[in-house]
């Protein structure tokens, strides 16, 4: 690759680059801080994916899989909410999965 080729694209950054800068040029406030992955670190998607895999045996269908990832979802989620609000989101979780079976 030339040293011209280089430069432009080191003064271009990566895409997350790219995307700050555009979304800084959109309104998003300066001191609203981008949390980036740190170098090494596990996608959240690879992460989510680990979370859910002793309970891909169970799935059958399509169809189960979304009800697993909805499910995973909701438990990721649920462990960063206090016990009654977690009570709550687990209650009305049951009760959409349960519809849909119907």
């Amino acid at each position: 690759m030339g040293k011209r080729k280089k430069k432009q694209q080191q003064r271009k950054g990566t895409g997350l680059d790219r995307l700050e800068r555009d979304l800084r040029a959109d309104g998003l406030p300066e001191n609203m801080l981008l949390v980036r992955r740190p170098p090494g670190e596990s996608k959240i998607s690879m992460v989510f994916l680990d979370f859910i895999e002793p309970f891909k045996q169970f799935v059958t269908s399509d169809a189960g899989m979304e009800k697993l990832i909805v499910i995973g979802i909701a438990a990721w989620n649920a462990t960063l909410l206090s016990d009654d609000k977690r009570q709550e989101l687990i209650a009305l979780v049951g009760k959409e999965v349960s519809k849909q079976e119907q």
